[in-house]
């Protein structure tokens, strides 16, 4: 009798421990982006929950971009949290972006970096749709 607890209490620890490992502990998202006149698309990722890292690569430049990013507010659908992303560039841009998800799977964010230029960022966006909303932004600054 004294070897039944241990029979019980094994498949307990077991399942406690893939329980504990079934969240994950941080999430890479692909992200693109806009800097500048828009002449170059940059892709990346963030990693992490409701704060981690970010980095982006200009696709025909090749300059590098990283920083962190924070979610300030997290809404319990995802449609319309908010947060910023601290951003540092190669070629010395430097941006604080404040984004805002459209789902739990979508948003972006705009700012003008160090320099005066446009910087926007994506997730869960296509290069297209990327471009639209730039074009968009691009528009409703010149208004």
């Amino acid at each position: 009798m004294s070897g039944m607890p241990r029979l019980i209490i094994l498949p307990l620890a077991f399942l406690s421990l893939i329980a504990c490992t079934a969240y994950p502990v941080a999430v890479a998202v692909p992200v693109l982006g806009i800097i500048g006149e828009g002449s170059e698309i940059y892709e990346g990722q963030t990693v992490g929950l409701a704060s981690g890292s970010i980095s982006l690569t200009g696709i025909v430049t090749g300059t590098r971009c990283h920083g962190n990013y924070k979610y300030t507010f997290l809404s319990s659908n995802g449609v319309g949290s908010t947060g910023f992303a601290a951003i540092q560039c190669q070629d010395g841009r430097l941006a604080t972006i404040q984004f805002t998800t459209e789902s739990s799977e979508e948003g972006w964010g705009f700012t003008e970096d160090n320099k005066g230029d446009p910087f926007i960022f994506t997730f869960g966006k296509t290069d297209s749709e990327t471009v639209e909303i730039y074009k968009h932004v691009m528009l409703r600054r010149k208004l």
